[in-house]
């Protein structure tokens, strides 16, 4: 399983510039035995650039850093509203649509 891991980490290891962080092996169920790959990486990244598993492992991952103004919640808030609602990425996105066409390097990216 470890080697599973090297590979992976090799195989991805140009994605750590982007920020993607190789967290390692990590164990969901133990009563089946089901290991993940755990990575984080920063709420601007390029998903489609990893696959959903490796190997027969899943990946999870979570967003390190903080949250974007628009996703930025209390705990109360979270019961009535959902923090991934597409009015918050479409807003996110008419803020900060120079930013985000600066880190996927595309300057002709449109929101449509």
């Amino acid at each position: 399983m470890f080697e599973i891991l090297k590979n992976f980490e090799s195989k991805y290891n140009g994605l750590k510039k982007k920020g993607l962080r190789i967290e390692g092996l990590s164990m969901i169920d133990p009563k089946r035995k089901k290991h993940v790959i755990m990575i984080s990486k920063p709420f601007l990244f390029d998903n489609r650039q990893l696959p959903k598993s490796y190997e027969g492992l899943d990946i999870k991952s979570k967003i390190e850093g903080g949250l974007p103004d628009e996703f930025k919640f209390d705990k109360e808030a979270i019961k009535k509203e959902y923090v991934w609602a597409p009015i918050k990425f479409e807003k996110y996105v008419d803020r900060c649509a120079d930013e985000i066409r600066k880190q996927f390097g595309n300057p002709n990216m449109t929101k449509n």
